[in-house]
């Protein structure tokens, strides 16, 4: 298994077992990123947290910073 997808899974299963942890990271890093903050912030916590695969996708490439890369 590549490192990509180890981490997927990691990410995947965080998730699943500690949704308000990694709600907190979402938000930690985007407020981090782009010096957000409010309603406005909450709101895209929202949105992004609100699909799984957006979630996990948020995580991989804000938190960890790997991206898929193409066959």
């Amino acid at each position: 298994m590549t490192l990509y997808l180890a981490e997927r899974s990691r990410e995947q299963n965080e998730i699943e077992t500690q949704p308000d942890d990694e709600r907190e990271e979402v938000q930690r890093d985007l407020m981090h990123l782009r010096d957000s903050k409010g309603q406005l912030l909450e709101d895209v916590v929202s949105t992004i947290t609100s699909n799984r695969e957006t979630w996990v996708s948020t995580m991989m490439n804000e938190e960890l910073h790997l991206q898929r890369l193409p066959r």
